[in-house]
């Protein structure tokens, strides 16, 4: 099954900034593969999250569109000529996947573990209403 994805993933940029001068060193990083499953009753995404944790993750659903936002914040201190040098990296992914059925957002599920989310969605029944024609 393919996922449509769309957004500023699923390459991740992260920003260094020189705390004396102020001058900033972007990089790009990994792409990150996204996978999906469907059956008859579910849909599960997964997809990789090196380096993140639950507190780091946000996750959120708009209809059929599924939002993942990890935002890394490090910040690294050394002595340096009679004071102390500060760099900061922040380091945030987006990614927005496109699901390819209607899923009920009360049934949704997600787990992170060994650098893998997974997310299980339960199906929205497709449901007949008969239209009177007047």
């Amino acid at each position: 099954m393919k996922i449509n994805v769309t957004g500023s993933g699923p390459v991740s940029k992260s920003e260094t900034i020189n705390a004396d001068t102020g001058s900033s060193q972007k990089k790009s990083e990994s792409v990150t593969s996204i996978d999906s499953k469907e059956t008859e009753t579910g849909l599960e995404v997964s997809m990789e999250m090196e380096g993140a944790t639950p507190d780091t993750l946000s996750v959120a659903l708009t209809g059929r569109k599924l939002t993942v936002e990890h935002k890394k914040e490090e910040e690294t201190r050394t002595a340096q000529d009679g004071g102390e040098r500060v760099e900061r990296t922040v380091e945030k992914r987006t990614k927005e996947v496109t699901l390819p059925c209607d899923v009920n957002p009360e049934k949704v599920d997600a787990v992170l573990k060994d650098g893998i989310l997974r997310v299980n969605f339960e199906k929205r029944s497709a449901e007949r209403v008969q239209v009177k024609v007047t």
